[in-house]
């Protein structure tokens, strides 16, 4: 991330307070939005989630409403990482089911892969 207003988003399993990551991207239950600095601003439900096609296309639009710069899932689809890459956010992989801020701390310490 490159500036305070940069948001970097987590796919979590649902909008409890405490959630964890989610296996996948375009079909996870939530986003968690945090700032870069660590802040949770928000977790808002996955409009994608239920899409019938094209579900990438759908969750990166939202994650660009959400004025996202970087996401963080276990897995992405065979589409996934184009459309991200098209519109200018990058995609991390974190493999281990852990809490969203952990996930968040693992993207920011650079400790993730960069798909």
């Amino acid at each position: 991330m490159t500036a305070d207003g940069d948001r970097m988003v987590v796919c979590v399993t649902s909008t409890s307070a405490d959630p964890r990551l989610d296996e996948t991207f375009a079909r996870c239950a939530a986003f968690a939005v945090f700032t870069r600095t660590g802040e949770l601003l928000s977790i808002v439900e996955n409009r994608a989630r239920e899409a019938t096609g094209a579900a990438s296309t759908q969750a990166v639009t939202q994650l660009r409403e959400l004025g996202a710069v970087a996401v963080t899932a276990a897995k992405y689809g065979p589409n996934a990482v184009g459309v991200l890459q098209r519109a200018g956010i990058r995609a991390y992989r974190c493999p281990e089911p852990v809490a969203a801020r952990e996930a968040w701390r693992r993207t920011v310490d650079g400790e993730l892969s960069f798909e």
